[in-house]
Parts: structure tokens; sequence; C-alpha cells
């Protein structure tokens, strides 16, 4: 009987932590959504909030349910591509401008890719 009762506990535990872990994933690809989208209505001048979407979307790209959508991925290109593009643009306006993530363009890439190589529906496909 205390077997079956460890054993039991022992279940609920994994399955709680496991759960805990995809809710913690699925809020950082929320936090990623809505960051992006704060820094895009700001004007794309807000550098805290692009980092708080790196940070989420790396976060929610590391959870295995997250990273088998090709929404992820889409999403992380886009994030990527925002990157890129701020940085061209204090480039343009400043010349002594530091490039702080010099490999965005390679992993928007390679999101975009994943994220068609992902997408198993039609809208996905050209989402991606």
């Amino acid at each position: 009987m205390k077997k079956l009762l460890i054993v039991s506990f022992l279940c609920f535990f994994v399955v709680s932590i496991t759960t805990a872990q995809s809710q913690e994933a699925k809020k950082a690809l929320k936090d990623a959504k809505s960051a992006l989208s704060s820094f895009n209505i700001g004007g794309g001048t807000d550098e805290a909030k692009l980092q708080e979407a790196i940070q989420a979307i790396e976060i929610a790209a590391k959870d295995d349910i997250n990273a088998a959508a090709s929404a992820t991925w889409a999403l992380r290109g886009d994030i990527y591509n925002a990157v890129v593009n701020q940085h061209m643009t204090a480039s343009i306006l400043n010349a002594e401008h530091k490039i702080l993530d010099e490999s965005a363009p390679i992993k928007a890439y390679e999101s975009y890719k994943m994220a068609l190589e992902k997408a198993v529906k039609k809208y996905e496909t050209k989402d991606a």
C-alpha cells in the first residue's frame, strides 16, 4: 500500500512539474507577442521592449510544444527582423551606433525557415 501511494505521489509530482513548465512557456510566448506589439506601437524606439521580446521568445522556443508550432518560429523571426530594422535605422541616423546582436539577421532567416518547415496548414505556410 505504501509503495502504491509513493508511486502515485511521484506520478502526480512529475505531471504537475511538466504542466507548470508548459504553462511558463505559453506565458513566455504571450509575453513575447505583447512586447513586440508594444515595441511596434511605440514607433520602434523602445529597445527595452525589444530585449524583453527576445528573452521571452527564447524561453518559449525551448519548450517542445511551442517549438513544434510554426507560429512560434514566425514570431521569433519577426522579433529578430525588428532587431535588424532597429539597428539599420540607428546606424543610418548615427554612424557610430554599435550593433548589439550581429547574428540577428541569421536568426531571423533561420526562424522563418523553421516556421516554413513546421507549417502544416495552408495559412501557416502563407504566414511563414
